[in-house]
């Protein structure tokens, strides 16, 4: 399958065992369940971003009841010729189960999204994304430890120049700070 077809629409509430989230871009919206997916509601009736029918998904947050992601994908733009981000491919964020959501600044076109253990005890979990800071364009690996409001870069890709040789966060240690996975 293509890399644009690859969305991740499904996920667990990380803090309520019941709780689901699904996205389904054909009605669209994101529906919830309370039952252990038995039965199913609208909970947010539109499209989440204007760009949400590719490859992006839903990522929940651990330890926060109802605090979700949802991330575009690779979407595939170019800017004379070189890759670049399209833009309103948003980063968004929910608090709420999903009823309503913000994009998160600094950020374009996110391929992965995952989260990770504080750096102090009690805080909103480390946010690792892939994809493109703005302004300057710059794929790379970053991380927000506010709630992803402020960006700090990682790395860039090891392969950079095409959307088939850029890599993307999988996963992070809520054990070890600053630890996390991609591929």
């Amino acid at each position: 399958a293509s890399y644009f077809y690859l969305r991740k629409a499904v996920a667990a509430d990380q803090v309520d065992a019941d709780t689901f989230y699904a996205y389904n871009y054909s009605v669209p919206g994101l529906f919830i369940s309370t039952d252990k997916g038995a039965t199913w509601t609208l909970q947010y009736s539109g499209h989440i971003t204007s760009n949400d029918s590719f490859s992006g998904g839903i990522v929940t947050v651990p330890g926060k009841s109802g605090n979700l992601f949802w991330f575009t994908g690779k979407l595939g733009g170019t800017n004379n010729g070189v890759v670049a981000p399209t833009a309103n491919a948003f980063l968004e964020h929910s608090t709420d189960h999903g009823q309503h959501w913000n994009a998160c600044p600094g950020v374009l076109e996110v391929t992965g999204v995952a989260l990770g253990r504080p750096r102090n005890a009690g805080d909103y979990p480390a946010v690792y994304i892939s994809g493109w800071s703005t302004p300057g364009n710059v794929f790379g690996i970053y991380r927000s430890e506010d709630e992803c409001q402020t960006w700090t870069l990682l790395g860039t890709a090891p392969l950079p120049g095409s959307y088939l040789q850029m890599w993307g966060v999988s996963t992070a240690s809520m054990d070890t700070f600053g630890r996390f996975y991609g591929g």
